[in-house]
């Protein structure tokens, strides 16, 4: 592989990731403008962090399939990025929950195929040093997510309301899917896409439910810790607005960060420090969220602490579940279904707790969730890699 085709593979990738992340990290601060727009409760409107995941999950089951297929991949990301910019352009146009709701659903879909896509195909090409490339991956997304807030605090600012950032959103898709079609697609492929050795499906099944637990406490505290302030009334809408961003741009800072931490350790020693470690930062939000110091000194920890656990995971399963580090579709599709099983359901139960029994039972579910993870890789999934 030349260096530029290298470049250009992972400008491929990395912009998946940014897009994705700027859609994930927009829909928290967006809920109110959500529910203004349908007319509905916050309670209600939260449906649509549901449906997002439904649709990603079912485009995770055949994505992986079709790459394990040799579909050209890079062509799947262009028409899958595509779609999510047309999805985005019509967003604040639907004007009833249903429609958002159906918006919504084919959006997931599309973020599916985005993020299995370049997570696989990344693994492809990079096989023998995957961690840090794949922190770099997921640095991409943090840092759209970082910036999406501050995008729709901007449009609200001149005037432009809900509009002018989706509408900027689909806008971006264009050049990048464009640049998608013509990126060369990777030669090299996992020996295993055809099950020439066995894989060990209950050790997988333990990933994946990992995944899930992670992947919902990373979508509900993104998703939610905007309300969690103001219900708390410790900041206003604007700070808030601000400590989302915190939360995203740390994320993706800590990824970032995590490229040289993941060249120089291995990925089960850095999961070792970060998950206790950001689960006493969720435990300080949930002691003192009426304490504005604490409040971001929390949020900022948890947005570090929890910015490797995704990448680091993802590349100690490549490492423990297969030969030569290259994770077949069907394994990728396995995890990244988890994962966007628990970004649907626990962010869902965090609005239905928010609404019965007050906000603190936001952070009561995210802590669970990390601190639950943390008792499963140690018993299952702490092996040598």
């Amino acid at each position: 592989m030349d260096d530029f085709s290298a470049i250009q593979r992972l400008i491929a990738y990395y912009g998946s990731l940014l897009l994705i992340g700027l859609i994930v990290g927009m829909l928290g601060p967006a809920l109110t403008i959500l529910a203004d727009q349908t007319h509905s409760t916050l309670a209600g409107v939260s449906l649509l962090l549901a449906v997002r995941p439904m649709g990603y999950m079912a485009s995770v089951l055949f994505s992986g399939w079709l790459l394990d297929r040799r579909i050209p991949g890079h062509t799947m990301l262009a028409i899958a990025t595509l779609g999510a910019g047309l999805l985005l352009a019509i967003t604040p146009t639907r004007t009833t929950l249903l429609q958002l709701a159906g918006v919504f659903l084919a959006l997931g879909v599309t973020m599916g195929v985005m993020d299995v896509g370049s997570a696989t195909l990344l693994s492809w090409s990079y096989a023998e040093r995957l961690a840090p490339y794949l922190s770099g991956l997921h640095f991409s997304f943090g840092l759209g997510a970082f910036l999406s807030p501050l995008l729709l605090s901007t449009s609200l600012d001149y005037g432009l309301g809900g509009w002018g950032a989706f509408t900027f959103l689909a806008l971006l898709a264009i050049p990048l899917a464009l640049w998608q079609f013509a990126a060369p697609n990777p030669t090299h492929r996992p020996e295993n896409c055809n099950q020439t050795f066995p894989i060990d499906w209950y050790l997988v099944a333990g990933f994946a439910g990992f995944f899930f637990l992670y992947g919902g406490a990373e979508a509900g505290f993104g998703a939610w810790i905007y309300q969690y302030a103001l219900a708390f009334n410790t900041l206003d809408s604007h700070s808030a607005s601000w400590l989302t961003a915190l939360f995203w741009g740390l994320l993706g800072g800590g990824r970032l960060g995590g490229i040289a931490l993941l060249a120089r350790f291995t990925p089960r020693s850095v999961l070792w420090i970060f998950l206790p470690l950001a689960w006493i930062c969720l435990t300080v939000l949930l002691i003192a969220p009426d304490l504005s110091y604490m409040l971001w000194m929390g949020c900022a920890g948890a947005g570090l602490f929890m910015a490797c656990i995704f990448p680091s995971m993802l590349a100690h399963a490549a490492r423990v579940l297969t030969v030569d580090g290259r994770l077949s579709g069907r394994v990728g599709s396995a995890f990244f279904l988890g994962s966007s099983s628990g970004a649907m359901v626990l962010p869902w139960l965090m609005g239905q707790a928010f609404s019965f029994w007050g906000p603190r039972w936001i952070m009561v579910i995210i802590s669970g969730a990390i601190l639950i993870a943390f008792m499963v890789f140690i018993l299952f999934l702490a092996r040598n890699d």
